[in-house]
């Protein structure tokens, strides 16, 4: 990393500053390169520079101190152009040592400095932009997702409320249905909220606006207030150019697969039965949706004993709708809270899915705090993803099974002998059939991906003890059906203030397999119309395994598994592997790629 004085070379680029807070799309980030800001008033400062893919659309970039703390804002840039050729969809491919100059607009204006900035590691092979007009809005049991401006708009949405407030009212069998909505942080949601609440009303709909909240806290506040269902805008994990509509039943959770057909069937066909005049539902708003959730959850653990331990805990928020409640929680279990990328407006400070590669702040503030553990929250806060106090990312995968086993210990240490049913999905690990293994009369049930599925089968099956997703997503029934970070967040506490032992030594103690997850866009596979042969040609990759097809191809062998499956959210399909080493699970990813060809 450059220390001071000037770079070498005089071939800038220039990079004209969107003002801070502007229009602003994110691009996923691929690579960590290092860099260094020359000066900031008269103070030189060195930092990291999360590198995101380069393309011609408005872009985000972190800058952060070498400690892992922030110390600049997130620096909105627009209209990024290198002395390399850009390809057909705008991207830049930057050779090593490129330079670049950027006049920073900070908030108000108020102040403008140049940042002088080095690429000191070269991205290679970014993929393509995910700012893609043709992307479809993407339709399925998760509901609706689409790019903002695009294929997600306010028309869309309020012709989306409509369709799915005449379902309700057929459903309720009354022409005035209570429907609870919310939406996460996206710059991109009030406009959408207000256009989904007045599709919500011209149907005779009474609607409760619970505002700026996790998806969560809306399946609370549907309990809370009696609704006959509820709505959530937000578009999870996607980035900040997404947006999105997601349904929820009077139960608090997302409609199983022959109801979600039925909405979205409505919605396609514009089958929408408009209230007359004189029967116009009404809006009202409520704020204290949060506080009934994080009541719900204290609750129901051992707070005290929590509280005693005085853990510090590190949590990112990525900007997005978990800041207010994930505050609360903490504070109200005695936590010392260290809370980075706290502020619920918008614009995420990384990449939103909170996977390893996107958590570097986290796990670095996480050690240098000496925090017992960091958590990260997606944008809707519905999952979360686990750092131990050595800054190590334990990963999504792990949340479930620190959460099931907490329950199970609970229940068996009060004297429940009776059968105990979890729930996953297919693309979970096997951790959780190994946990379940070790506990007498507990098993699993695997359901396709989706918590509407996991929670149907758990319904299904008497209710369950606990279920989710190894996307970090835990479904704690008496919370609530939807995935919660909260409840996941004070289940893994109550668990380490238990044992006594440090997140590691807990960890350590559990099963542990290697995962490997890869995407690819639908687009270079040849499209959706593609997907069926390819499910069909991966049926014969792992020859004498079990196969099990309820969503997409997933085939199971004595040392590992595999599955192939489109996406719900995302125009991609997705490939996972899990096997006891790396080695076996690269080798089962290889025979899927040469079996389907991909």
């Amino acid at each position: 990393m450059h220390r001071g004085g000037q770079l070498p070379g005089h071939d800038f680029a220039k990079m004209s500053g969107n003002q801070f807070g502007g229009w602003i799309q994110r691009i996923e980030r691929r690579h960590l390169i290092e860099a260094a800001v020359l000066k900031r008033g008269d103070r030189p400062l060195h930092h990291l520079l999360q590198c995101v893919e380069i393309t011609k659309q408005a872009l985000v970039i972190q800058l952060r101190s070498a400690h892992g703390y922030p110390d600049v804002p997130v620096v909105a840039m627009d209209r990024l152009q290198s002395a390399a050729e850009a390809d057909r969809v705008g991207r830049a491919k930057f050779a090593f040592n490129s330079q670049f100059k950027h006049h920073h607009h900070y908030m108000g204006g108020a102040r403008d400095r140049a940042f002088f900035v080095r690429i000191a590691y070269p991205p290679h092979d970014m993929p393509a932009a995910t700012q893609r007009p043709d992307v479809p809005l993407m339709l399925s049991v998760s509901g609706a997702r689409g790019l903002v401006g695009k294929t997600m708009t306010p028309p869309v949405a309020a012709t989306y409320a409509a369709a799915y407030g005449s379902y309700v009212k057929g459903r309720a069998g009354r022409p005035d249905p209570l429907i609870c909505i919310g939406r996460d942080s996206r710059p991109s949601g009030d406009a959408l909220i207000r256009a989904a609440i007045s599709g919500l009303i011209s149907t005779g709909c009474r609607v409760i606006d619970v505002g700026v909240v996790a998806t969560p806290t809306v399946g609370v506040a549907i309990v809370q207030h009696g609704a006959d269902a509820g709505m959530v805008i937000t578009a999870s994990h996607n980035p900040i150019e997404w947006n999105g509509i997601k349904c929820l039943t009077d139960q608090g959770v997302a409609p199983a697969a022959a109801d979600a057909e039925e909405i979205i069937r409505r919605f396609k066909a514009e089958e929408i039965d408009y209230a007359d005049v004189t029967a116009l539902g009404r809006a009202e708003r409520t704020r204290d949706a949060d506080e009934v959730h994080v009541a719900r959850v204290i609750a129901r653990v051992q707070r005290a004993a929590i509280a005693t331990a005085g853990f510090r805990v590190v949590l990112d928020s990525v900007n997005g709708a978990g800041c207010h409640s994930g505050r609360i929680l903490l504070d109200e279990l005695g936590c010392e809270l260290v809370h980075i990328n706290g502020d619920p407006n918008g614009f995420f400070a990384h990449t939103p899915e909170p996977t390893e590669a996107n958590l570097g702040d986290l796990m670095a503030s996480t050690k240098a705090a000496s925090a017992a553990v960091g958590f990260a929250q997606d944008p809707d806060a519905d999952r979360l993803a686990v750092v131990d106090e050595t800054g190590r990312y334990i990963g999504e995968e792990y949340t479930l099974v620190l959460a099931s086993k907490r329950l199970l210990d609970l229940t068996r240490a009060s004297g429940n002998t009776d059968e105990l049913v979890l729930a996953a999905n297919l693309s979970t690990s096997r951790m959780i059939d190994d946990l379940a293994a070790s506990y007498d009369n507990v098993r699993v049930l695997r359901t396709a991906v989706g918590e509407a599925n996991v929670a149907a089968a758990m319904q299904e099956a008497g209710g369950g003890l606990i279920g989710g997703e190894g996307n970090g997503g835990v479904i704690w029934p008496e919370i609530g059906w939807v995935r919660d970070s909260l409840g996941a967040m004070a289940l893994v506490l109550g668990l380490m203030a238990d044992a006594k032992k440090p997140l590691s030594e807990i960890v350590d103690a559990l099963p542990r397999y290697a995962m490997i997850k890869e995407k690819m866009d639908l687009a270079d596979v040849g499209g959706l119309e593609a997907v069926d042969d390819l499910l069909q040609r991966a049926r014969s990759a792992l020859p004498g395994g079990t196969v099990n097809d309820a969503d997409g191809v997933r085939i199971d062998i004595a040392n590992g598994w595999v599955h192939l499956r489109p996406s719900n959210t995302e125009p991609i399909i997705r490939l996972i592997a899990e096997a006891p080493t790396e080695a076996e699970t690269k080798t089962l990813i290889q025979k899927v790629r040469d079996a389907t060809g991909l």
